[in-house]
């Protein structure tokens, strides 16, 4: 029955909000001016208490649930307890510990790859690899200007 209550009002209370928002807005060919608005006021309050009345009635009804709270735990204080001494101990001199050398480990070889050294300067391949790259080269010198001014040796790699 309390259930069924409580739905009840419920339900009012949610259809009331409900209802209030789908009224249409419109004064009716009448312009009021803001005067003898004492009705729109007195509606407010008596809902605003409604609202109130009916919250704390809601509110209060779950109060009446018994609850069970366990007892505090009793505390009893641990008893003493008795630790004989520590054994006396005696050093126990043992021999210098040995160390042997470390295996000696030699660095793996290393493989390079092999690279050509290009064009061995005064061969025939090095006048059209150099002719070729540099339009300032000069045959009988074997050098060429750079874009700094200063001659060059030409390098083919």
């Amino acid at each position: 029955m309390k259930k069924l209550s409580q739905m009840l009002v419920f339900g009012v209370a949610a259809a009331a909000t409900l209802f209030t928002t789908l009224a249409p807005a419109e004064a009716g060919h009448r312009h009021w001016h803001n005067r003898d608005r004492g009705d729109a006021v007195a509606l407010g309050v008596l809902g605003l208490a409604a609202g109130a009345i009916i919250g704390g009635a809601i509110a209060d009804s779950n109060n009446n649930r018994r609850v069970y709270i366990d007892p505090a735990p009793t505390y009893y204080p641990p008893q003493p307890t008795y630790y004989p001494p520590a054994p006396s101990y005696q050093p126990a001199f043992r021999p210098a510990p040995v160390y042997h050398p470390a295996p000696a480990y030699h660095p793996a070889p290393v493989y390079r790859p092999v690279v050509s050294q290009g064009y061995q300067p005064w061969s025939p391949a090095w006048y059209d690899y150099c002719s070729r790259r540099y339009r300032s080269f000069d045959p009988s010198s074997g050098t060429f200007v750079g874009y700094d001014g200063q001659e060059r040796f030409c390098v083919a790699n």
